[in-house]
């Protein structure tokens, strides 16, 4: 199910800029504010396309969540792989696994209504570009 499309784009303390297209077909393009300042030297980048899957108790996409955070976990639409925070989220995500497991997954963070962040479960550090 292809809940979402998800391109980000940005270096150093550039903002990430993030292009949705919702389930209406509707493009949506917001920025992350820049995390340079939040203490991490490490730059996440994911290149190309990827999609949303939600997670809640009754399965992957079945409901949505109205939470100020989702679970989510992010899928290349380049080779169809999920992307993966590897060595406990100490290298760059890379699209490389088959199955979703603590490394996969991320927490999609609504900052303030339309901007959003995302959290890694493999280190519990924010995603950065």
């Amino acid at each position: 199910m292809d809940c979402n499309n998800f391109v980000a784009t940005g270096l150093g303390n550039e903002p990430l800029r993030v292009q949705l297209t919702d389930i209406r077909g509707i493009t949506v393009h917001d920025s992350i504010p820049s995390l340079a300042d939040s203490g991490t030297s490490s730059a996440y980048i994911v290149p190309g396309n990827v999609q949303f899957h939600s997670h809640n108790d009754e399965g992957p996409g079945i409901h949505p969540i109205v939470n100020t955070f989702r679970t989510i976990t992010l899928r290349s639409n380049a080779n169809d792989k999920f992307v993966c925070a590897d060595n406990a989220g100490n290298s760059p995500l890379f699209a490389n696994r088959d199955v979703t497991s603590t490394w996969e997954t991320f927490d999609l963070i609504t900052l303030n209504g339309d901007n959003v962040a995302l959290k890694s479960h493999a280190n519990g550090q924010y995603v950065c570009a």
